[in-house]
């Protein structure tokens, strides 16, 4: 999903015991593939919460899943650009700590995205 549709949230609700990985927190793709295989060697089941547009950068951790013989199971969030950037907004209202993110972002991910399919 693209930026503020609300992976973070699904993420906190509905799987909270899972390890959680994110470039949000840890900055570039390669601590998130790092840390994703780092908690499946743990035994440890994961959460990839980045935007993942692109069959590229969802094949990073697919690789591992493969790798490692675990199930992969994707969640595809379809928020409209329109309420996304509605969510980004009141985060930025309700909270001190978060940064805008830009129209530019969502476009991006827009022009990059390419919908996801079980032969990945």
């Amino acid at each position: 999903g693209c930026p503020a549709s609300g992976k973070t949230t699904f993420y906190k609700r509905y799987m909270p015991s899972y390890s959680h990985v994110s470039r949000d927190v840890l900055g570039t793709w390669q601590k998130c593939v790092s840390e994703c295989e780092r908690m499946l060697q743990a035994g440890r089941s994961v959460v990839v919460d980045n935007t993942s547009p692109d069959i590229e950068s969802r094949s990073r951790y697919t690789q591992i899943a493969i790798k490692m013989r675990v199930q992969i199971r994707c969640f595809v969030f379809t928020t409209p650009v329109s309420h996304a950037i509605h969510n980004n907004r009141f985060r930025e209202l309700t909270s001190d700590s978060h940064k805008n993110i830009s129209r530019l972002a969502y476009d991006i991910y827009q022009s990059k995205y390419v919908e996801p399919t079980c032969e990945e």
